[in-house]
């Protein structure tokens, strides 16, 4: 940041930044006097009670007139009159940078933004602070995180805005500032932003294109005036790395926990939540019971062999469609590898688990698949159920009874023959 940039939004707009404090000075000045002038007189005692009244009572009106003015209409970037220094300016947008730089590429999203919202407060007050991506095809922006007064509100306006202040920041790339509530005509329900007096709206950039924008909105007229676009240019290039590298961070960890091809939650997914599960269950054996059902298609690799990957990749995704739409809400659905999925049954006992894979076989029955224009193949599955206490009490144990249980109905012995481990075998 240059020093006459730093110049310029260290200095006052004008002389009315200094009236307030100066008028301070001399009415108090004048009450001392006065007060002192009366203690000396002649009146009598009922007087000079009702002279000191009326002293006392004229400075707290002076005091709160000139607080409502301060806070309602002075364009004071910090403190409401007493303006940062040189030095603190750049230390304050420095530590947004320092901010990027040691968590911006480990924390998720919501944790940024909360960050940044705080360095940024530090610099430019404001009542509450709105996160806007641009999201699908059409290019439209749809707010992700907020941050201050009716945070959960903007959190939950989920419609997409194509015009307003952010908008307008978006398309022309520069700091946006509005004081007239028009920012509210074009998008928001006034019921959201009806508190607000003006707003502050700040393109995020990469490589010359946005891709985000945050606004502020401040409950005062005069929050954001025309000597802070400066400084809200300065905070914005320095808060672009945040949000790229936080959603950076957040997309490799999907990828990490998301299998490509189904798009369905991966086998280290379905762990991490199944010892979640665990534990709420081991805290309420009885009253907070889990089931996990293994399952693939008999004769996958058969379909790969006759008719190729690409048709087998297309029958995996028709079989999990199909799966996902017999479970219930609360239930968590994955893919493991090859043509194996996993499925965690919150409070499912055992028989609730059954019922839940009967309703899978009916939906299989006569079930067919189009591998090619002229030819189908029938569907069948293999199901494995286990359930927390009753056939384990931790995940590998569990996940183990079950692909154990899923391999024994394939060669069609009694679920009722015990089979064990081949170490043990001997």
């Amino acid at each position: 940041m240059k020093q006459k940039d730093i110049d310029e939004l260290a200095s006052p707009s004008n002389t009315v930044r200094y009236l307030i404090p100066l008028m301070f000075v001399g009415t108090s000045l004048t009450a001392i006097v006065a007060a002192f002038a009366l203690a000396n007189s002649s009146y009598e005692f009922g007087t000079k009670t009702k002279g000191f009244s009326a002293i006392i009572f004229g400075y707290l009106i002076f005091s709160g007139i000139a607080y409502w003015k301060g806070h309602g209409n002075l364009p004071f970037i910090r403190g409401e009159g007493d303006r940062l220094s040189d030095e603190q300016l750049e230390s304050r947008l420095f530590s947004i940078e320092e901010a990027s730089v040691y968590f911006g590429g480990s924390l998720k999203s919501s944790d940024m933004f909360r960050l940044m919202a705080s360095r940024v407060d530090d610099l430019v007050p404001f009542d509450s602070c709105v996160l806007f991506m641009v999201d699908g095809p059409e290019s439209k922006m749809r707010i992700v995180q907020a941050d201050g007064e009716n945070a959960r509100k903007f959190k939950k306006f989920q419609a997409a805005i194509d015009g307003g202040l952010a908008a307008r920041a978006r398309v022309s790339g520069m700091v946006q500032i509005d004081r007239g509530l028009s920012f509210s005509d074009r998008g928001f329900p006034n019921e959201l932003v009806a508190n607000f007096k003006s707003s502050a709206a700040l393109p995020l950039s990469k490589n010359g294109e946005v891709f985000a924008v945050v606004q502020l909105f401040s409950r005062s007229k005069t929050a954001f005036d025309g000597n802070s676009i400066t400084l809200l240019e300065a905070i914005g290039e320095r808060v672009a790395p945040m949000v790229l590298s936080a959603v950076s961070f957040e997309n490799s960890l999907s990828s990490a926990l998301t299998d490509p091809l189904t798009e369905l939650p991966n086998e280290r997914a379905f762990y991490l939540i199944l010892e979640n599960q665990i534990a709420e269950a081991q805290r309420n054996r009885e009253g907070r019971p889990v089931s996990i059902l293994t399952l693939d298609i008999k004769n996958f690799n058969e379909v790969n062999e006759t008719y190729g990957h690409a048709a087998g990749d297309r029958l995996l995704n028709f079989a999990a469609q199909k799966i996902k739409e017999q479970l219930r809400q609360m239930d968590f659905f994955a893919r493991a590898s090859n043509d194996e999925f996993l499925v965690i049954m919150p409070t499912a006992t055992a028989k609730v688990a059954h019922e839940i894979v009967s309703r899978i076989e009916n939906e299989f029955v006569g079930c067919r698949f189009s591998v090619s224009q002229k030819q189908s193949v029938e569907i069948e599955l293999s199901f494995g159920l286990a359930t927390f206490w009753h056939d384990g009490e931790t995940a590998p144990t569990l996940l183990a009874v079950a692909r154990e249980r899923k391999e024994q109905t394939k060669t069609g012995v009694s679920p009722k023959v015990v089979w064990f481990p081949r170490k043990y075998a001997n």
